[in-house]
């Protein structure tokens, strides 16, 4: 018998022998026809980066996983899209029910004497240094249209040549920048003049061509005659009266109608209004131009309207030592600031309803993963029991 003994695991003595390593065994092949191998844990081949085309398998949860991103996609999306829509119509419509378009944009009103001189400036020298400041400050605000200048004079009794005043037959004499193409024309001849409504015509019995005398108690003039358009007050408002209708109709309970417009050019006006030695009223009307304007435009234009609004105030600024009298007003700003109020009233109802849509998209998308891991639980459990996570490997096909 030989004298060397098996390797134990017990050894006499005070001094045991290490036991010497073994070798690795080799890992047995996986049989050919087994379906399934154990991968080690890895990025490169994650269950989820097959899983979209593994729903190809059940057509069922598939429509159901993409009708519930879809659904979440619109409920993310859709929130700002209905606000951002709703305040638009919402300025829209505070924009069409305004009874006047002018009450929406800017407006400067002044007065003054159309006679004399002023800081060595004649009365037209004068307004047309008013005029051109005031385009001057409006020029760098988009959103802005093209402006309409008024110029309303005192109320006057008109007569014909020949003929006697009468305290009944009054006109209250007025320039509109292209007043001419808002009037209904009833009759004319060439050349300068007034144009004066069919009823003062047919009161003082006179036609275009005449000549009529005009008076501001005690200074009289003469003018011309150059047409006779529809009375005013006897049509409906239209939009490039509405801001003149306290000149129009009758106001409050009164049934007569102011004294019917004379309608004059820039020049005429200012002829007579100098010969009358009249004080007469200037407006200056900016409309807004509100097609296709945004919450968010609109935002900036009424900042914009505000800044030139306060410039104005200051007296220390450009048009304290022209327009020092002179008042603005606009209720853009207003309209604005109603439209987001109905924005902030919408907000949280909507955001509601958005994160009802996204809760019951992801409870879908849930779902449909449940049910997919029921149709192959015989999968997932070799998985779990081979200590493989769902997350971050999957089987793979030998």
């Amino acid at each position: 018998m030989s004298d060397e003994q098996p390797p134990s695991s017990q050894t006499a003595g005070p001094h045991p022998r290490r036991r010497p390593a073994r070798a690795a065994e080799p890992t047995a092949p996986t049989p050919k026809g087994s379906r399934y191998r154990h991968e080690p844990l890895s990025f490169g081949n994650p269950l989820w980066t097959k899983a979209p085309f593994l729903l190809r398998r059940f057509p069922g949860v598939l429509v159901a996983v993409l009708g519930a991103v879809l659904v979440l996609a619109m409920a993310s999306a859709a929130s700002p899209l209905f606000l951002s829509s709703a305040g638009n119509a919402s300025l829209e419509r505070q924009l069409r029910q305004q009874y006047c378009k002018w009450n929406a944009g800017f407006t400067v009103s002044d007065y003054g004497p159309v006679y004399g001189t002023q800081d060595g400036l004649s009365a037209t020298e004068l307004l047309t240094r008013k005029q051109a400041l005031i385009t001057q400050g409006a020029s760098g605000i988009s959103g802005l249209g093209p402006k309409v200048v008024t110029i309303e004079g005192s109320q006057a009794q008109v007569a014909a040549m020949g003929g006697t005043f009468n305290s009944r037959y009054l006109v209250q004499a007025l320039f509109r920048t292209d007043a001419l193409a808002h009037v209904r024309k009833l009759r004319s001849v060439s050349g300068p003049g007034v144009w004066i409504s069919d009823v003062t015509a047919s009161n003082i019995g006179v036609s275009p061509g005449d000549t009529i005398r005009v008076r501001v108690f005690p200074r009289e003039t003469t003018v011309r005659v150059a047409g006779i358009y529809r009375d005013l007050s006897f049509l409906p408002v239209s939009q490039f009266w509405c801001s003149l209708t306290y000149l129009i109709y009758p106001q409050g309970r009164e049934e007569v109608a102011p004294p019917a417009l004379m309608l004059m050019d820039r020049t005429t006006m200012l002829q007579v209004g100098a010969a009358l030695k009249d004080y007469d009223r200037f407006r200056w009307e900016i409309p807004v131009q509100t097609r296709s304007t945004t919450l968010p435009e609109a935002e900036d234009l009424s900042a914009r309207l505000q800044a030139f609004e306060a410039e104005m105030d200051d007296p220390t600024s450009r048009f304290a030592t022209v327009l020092p009298n002179a008042t603005q007003a606009t209720q853009f700003p207003d309209l604005v600031q109603q439209a987001n109020d109905t924005v902030t009233g919408l907000t949280g109802p909507i955001d509601i309803v958005s994160l009802a849509g996204r809760v019951v998209a992801l409870f879908v998308i849930g779902a449909a993963g449940i049910y997919a891991v029921q149709r192959r639980r015989v999968e997932v459990a070799l998985l779990t029991a081979q200590g493989s996570p769902l997350w971050s490997s999957g089987p793979g096909p030998s």
